[in-house]
């Protein structure tokens, strides 16, 4: 009897590779969440960047969605939201593929505090009247 056979070596090239969406089931929470989440109005968050000047800014619904889906499956700390982002489909899915240092979470956290608590609790409005 032999060992079962690696279907694809680390090295393979992949010519197709699968959609991100298709990694994650159409009744995962996770897509619950970015739906509710799109509801919400973002314009305040939006008003406080400068579209400018330097790289372009990521969301503040991405870095949001981050922190508080972190949350959800009781991952608080940013460098575990980061190395959550590079291995958890989840977190991929989230943010589109896109890679965020802890830094960036950290800062974001910092400044967005009150905010952050005020829309977690109108999600958590949100979720309670779906039921």
């Amino acid at each position: 009897m032999d060992w079962a056979k690696v279907e694809q070596g680390r090295e393979q090239l992949v010519l197709f590779p699968t959609r991100l969406d298709e990694a994650i089931s159409p009744r995962h929470r996770m897509r619950l969440f970015d739906e509710i989440l799109a509801r919400l109005d973002w314009s305040v968050w939006e008003a406080e960047y400068d579209l400018r000047r330097g790289q372009p800014p990521i969301h503040p619904k991405i870095l949001a969605s981050v922190i508080l889906y972190g949350l959800l499956v009781r991952i608080r700390p940013s460098r575990s939201l980061e190395e959550a982002l590079q291995v958890r489909m989840d977190f991929r899915w989230l943010v589109e593929g896109r890679s965020i240092d802890h830094t960036t979470l950290s800062e974001f956290r910092r400044k967005h505090a009150d905010a952050l608590k005020q829309t977690f609790v109108q999600i958590d409005d949100r979720v309670r009247g779906m039921r």
